[in-house]
């Protein structure tokens, strides 16, 4: 078995930028649940544009060839700043196509790159998020909604990566074995 939560911040961490408006991003990587991701975007001087594993996803470690773990229905999150006064229509033409869409590109491309990490689904689906409320998002998942909201002072928009699913050969990754 590996270590596979330190393996994908290494792998995705403070990789690669994003240019945006004439300016280099550096894109930042955690995980947690949906309230943690709240935390993280009102606390963080920094926050944007980040890539989030939603925690809950299902680790399948196969002991008897001990060469692979699969992380099963992962979603993850590509989050960056919105524009409170932009309409969606101008997001769409800037922060989707400029920030998020792009990064979408390169989170795949950095999985075909790594030396031991590939998408195992034959197809991906997402979904566009333009919103700020974290409640919001645990409503959408099906989930009864907290009776406190959990409100970022931000407008942010995401693409939310539903099921993905990863294959570690955890040969290529001595470093993190446990």
């Amino acid at each position: 078995m590996i270590n596979h939560n330190l393996l994908m911040y290494s792998l995705l961490d403070r990789k690669f930028s994003i240019e945006f408006n004439g300016q280099n991003w550096e894109v930042k990587y955690t995980g947690g649940d949906l309230f943690e991701l709240n935390k993280k975007l009102l606390t963080s001087h920094t926050k944007y544009p980040i890539i989030w594993l939603q925690t809950g996803y299902e680790v399948k470690d196969y002991h008897k060839a001990g060469d692979r773990v699969d992380m099963m229905n992962c979603n993850i999150f590509l989050i960056t700043k919105g524009d409170l006064t932009d309409r969606y229509k101008k997001r769409y033409q800037t922060n989707y196509q400029d920030m998020l869409f792009p990064l979408y590109e390169r989170l795949k491309k950095a999985f075909k790159m790594s030396k031991g990490v590939h998408i195992m689904n034959d197809d991906i689906s997402f979904v566009e998020l333009p919103f700020n409320d974290v409640s919001e998002l645990t409503a959408r998942e099906g989930k009864k909604r907290s009776p406190e909201n959990a409100t970022v002072p931000d407008i942010w928009d995401a693409i939310v990566i539903r099921g993905i699913n990863l294959r570690i050969s955890t040969n290529c990754y001595p470093e993190f074995k446990i």
